[in-house]
């Protein structure tokens, strides 16, 4: 009898404690937080891309190297930022925002026999003088020179604008001719600002013109010209230079009297201040003129040049260029 009474005791006490112990695992207290641990994946191979350049994008995307549509000529731009705006047989254009514009113009012997030439410095002068500018006051020729090179007369002339206000903001224009007695070529190149790299560029850029086709004129524009003691023609072959019209007056008295006074072949058109001009037609139906300025009819009267400078036209042809109202 005691004997089982202590066998009793210890399952007793085994008893409890395996209670104790269940109590532990799902009695009403909170399972520890879960850690879940991810497969971290394998590494990929890094692969080859070649990154894609980004171009740069030059202003009007074209080489400074500019051949005409018809393939007669050439001329080397000063940078990429001139573009093209016309190009036909007898004229190609360019312009650049904010440095100037250039203007390249053919004529053959009918437009010659037609054209004012600056034979001399005199006539050069008074072609300005002519367009209404003043000299020393508007304007003066800095550097002049006529010199004959493979049998062509090359003349070339710098001109300095004092008042660029005048000028429709041209601060300078260098001018080159070639001609013979059959045909020329005329370059007028302005330059719209005070800075001299910006004029020797585009001296350069004259400098570099060239005639591709077949002319008369192609030697002179392979070499620089000679001086004029080396390769001017004998005295008796030189004709007289012509005489300068005097201040004031109309040195488009070379024009026949018909074509003065043919409002189809040349027109007077009046700035609002200053002094008139006579222009000329183009093939392309703009105007231009003696400068090579451009001229647009907008309607019957109303004209505006390359820099949308306004004009108004009467109907007067070119004989009446220099008629000014009388004093009352």
């Amino acid at each position: 009898m005691n004997n089982k009474k202590r066998l009793t005791a210890p399952l007793v006490i085994v008893g409890f404690a395996l209670s104790l112990s269940a109590c532990s695992f799902g009695g009403d207290k909170e399972p520890a937080a879960q850690v879940i641990v991810e497969d971290t994946p394998a590494p990929k191979a890094a692969e080859n891309v070649t990154p894609t350049p980004t171009p740069t994008v030059v202003p009007d995307a074209q080489s400074t190297t500019y051949n005409s549509s018809d393939k007669q000529v050439s001329i080397e731009l000063p940078d990429a930022t001139w573009s093209n705006k016309t190009d036909d047989p007898k004229m190609q254009r360019f312009e650049s925002p904010e440095q100037g514009k250039i203007l390249i113009v053919y004529g053959d012997a009918e437009d010659l026999s037609t054209a004012i030439m600056p034979d001399n410095e005199d006539l050069a002068n008074t072609i300005l003088m002519g367009e209404g500018f003043q000299q020393v006051e508007d304007f003066e020729i800095l550097t002049y020179e006529n010199n004959y090179n493979a049998g062509v007369n090359v003349i070339s002339y710098l001109v300095h604008y004092t008042n660029p206000q005048r000028s429709d903001g041209r601060y300078y224009t260098v001018n080159r001719y070639f001609k013979n007695d059959n045909e020329y070529y005329r370059i007028t190149a302005d330059v719209y600002k005070d800075d001299p790299n910006l004029l020797l560029a585009i001296q350069m850029s004259v400098d570099s013109f060239r005639i591709l086709g077949e002319s008369g004129l192609k030697a002179a524009t392979d070499v620089p010209a000679a001086p004029a003691e080396e390769q001017a023609p004998p005295a008796e072959e030189q004709a007289p230079p012509a005489e300068p019209a005097p201040a004031g007056t109309d040195s488009s008295s070379n024009y026949t009297e018909e074509q003065l006074a043919d409002t189809n072949q040349t027109r007077t058109i009046y700035p609002d201040e200053g002094a008139s001009v006579v222009i000329t037609p183009l093939e392309d139906g703009t105007w231009t003129d003696l400068s090579g300025n451009i001229y647009r009819f907008t309607s019957e009267q109303d004209v505006y040049d390359q820099n949308d400078a306004y004009y108004y036209y009467h109907g007067e042809p070119g004989n009446v260029r220099f008629m000014t109202p009388e004093a009352e």
